[in-house]
């Protein structure tokens, strides 16, 4: 016991917090056993696959020149994905401010409170890619490609500079519609998001030669320095410091982007109920199917994650149709 309290962080300190955040987001829904399955296959399934094509490539040079354009397009995909991701994650940190609010009483600085926040979303945002990718730069790091080592500092780092992004994304939103139109522009955002990645990923069934051509297109190396992300993935000193170096400044951008939007918003503008206009007839009455569909449309009105939520099920439902 006294060995797992030496082990684990001191309450109140910055990893400390940001352990906290991070088992608050990662809470879900399903039983203790779901979540045990789940993370087993999430732990399993990374590491056979990861060192079956770490295996693979062993006997390759340190610095593959013919898959720079590849891991550039993954890395681009893996940038917007990220951003849709923490921008979920950076709405809830103006709304969800019980807890904030009661951290804020503690005798604990301001300053780390918003960084614990602010590395919670990041973390968030970078352990599924991790959980993938790490197992392969690990296992081929075993196999001889030691600098390959970099590929998970590469994943941190572009998580880092998606939370920035998503940060300033959604203060322009703010700033530009206010912040109920701008959550109601980021879920119809994050629907076309959704529709456009899927879209891509049945473009091989309907439209084959577009897709091979652009497969074509992006497995070219990109020119200097646009290259430099996928080269740091593989160890190459400068490009990686220049990575490292663009995620600090992106840390240091969220941290103070993140401190601002907590400052403007002490309150979710949205979230209090609507005072009733005087004067307004209530009016009972009519079908069960107008009913229907004013609760639905009212309830949209009230949250407007529920458009996310439901626009990306009809989506997933167009194959079917």
């Amino acid at each position: 016991m006294i060995a797992l309290a030496q082990v684990s962080p001191a309450p109140g300190s910055l990893p400390w917090l940001v352990l906290h955040d991070v088992r608050v987001k990662a809470r879900g829904r399903e039983g203790r056993w779901g979540r045990i399955i789940a993370m087993l296959l999430l732990a399993l399934l990374p590491i056979i696959g990861g060192a079956a094509m770490a295996w693979r490539v062993r006997g390759g040079a340190d610095l593959p020149v013919a898959a720079l354009g590849s891991v550039g397009a993954v890395l681009l995909g893996m940038v917007l994905v990220m951003v849709s991701s923490a921008y979920a994650h950076v709405l809830r940190l103006s709304r969800d401010r019980g807890e904030l609010e009661l951290l804020l009483t503690a005798p604990l600085p301001v300053a780390r409170v918003v960084a614990a926040r602010v590395a919670g979303v990041q973390a968030v945002v970078a352990l599924p890619f991790l959980l993938l990718t790490a197992p392969f730069f690990l296992f081929s790091a075993a196999f001889g490609h030691v600098t390959w080592v970099a590929g998970p500092l590469v994943v941190v780092a572009v998580a880092l500079v998606a939370t920035a992004l998503a940060l300033t994304i959604a203060t322009l939103l703010d700033r530009l519609l206010g912040p109920k139109l701008a959550k109601l522009v980021a879920q119809v955002a994050g629907v076309g998001l959704a529709a456009s990645v899927f879209a891509l990923g049945q473009a091989p069934n309907f439209a084959p030669k577009w897709f091979d051509a652009q497969l074509a297109f992006f497995s070219q190396r990109p020119p200097s320095p646009l290259d430099w992300p996928a080269q740091a993935v593989f160890g190459q000193p400068l490009p990686l410091i220049a990575v490292l170096g663009l995620a600090l400044v992106a840390t240091q951008c969220s941290a103070w982007l993140a401190a601002s939007r907590m400052e403007a918003a002490p309150a979710d503008p949205t979230a209090a109920p609507p005072v009733p206009r005087r004067g307004r007839a209530v009016r009972f009455g009519g079908s069960a199917t107008a009913a229907l569909f004013g609760k639905e449309l009212k309830l949209l009105g009230r949250d407007p994650e529920l458009i996310s939520q439901i626009g990306q099920q009809l989506v997933f439902m167009v194959p079917i149709l």
